[in-house]
């Protein structure tokens, strides 16, 4: 039987608070978030914080804050990429961002959506289809 988490990333209906990782993985990411956000951009602190919630970054990638993402874990940013500040990355799927690339500001990268019938709706389940942004974009 398949996990929430892997349904999520086959593109199947999943519970994202039925399942004990997915939800520890959001409260880690909302609290780097958090951490990120106070910090200055020049801060020798920022970049560790950054890596531990973005583990799929490349080091030369430029992130502004605030930055916001529901698991930064299924994010892969390239190098030489930027993102601009106020930036949302809703990564219940996949998001890839190649390289070379520049996100301008309040850009929000939604993965996850549910069901449209509120009846269904009520279930909580989500569906989670992957985010690509090829290279030089």
């Amino acid at each position: 039987m398949k996990t929430e988490k892997e349904k999520s990333f086959d593109g199947e209906w999943y519970d994202p608070n039925g399942d004990a990782e997915l939800i520890t993985e959001r409260e880690l990411a909302m609290d780097l978030c958090h951490q990120i956000n106070l910090l200055p951009m020049n801060s020798p602190e920022r970049e560790p914080l950054l890596a531990k919630l973005f583990s799929n970054k490349k080091p030369n990638a430029i992130i502004m804050n605030p930055i916001w993402a529901d698991y930064g874990l299924y994010s892969t940013i390239g190098e030489g990429s930027f993102i601009n500040r106020n930036a949302y990355l809703m990564d219940g799927g996949k998001i890839t961002i190649g390289n070379h690339c520049f996100i301008g500001p309040n850009c929000d990268m939604y993965t996850v959506n549910h069901a449209f019938d509120p009846i269904e709706r009520r279930t909580g389940l989500e569906v989670a289809l992957p985010i690509l942004i090829e290279d030089d974009v």
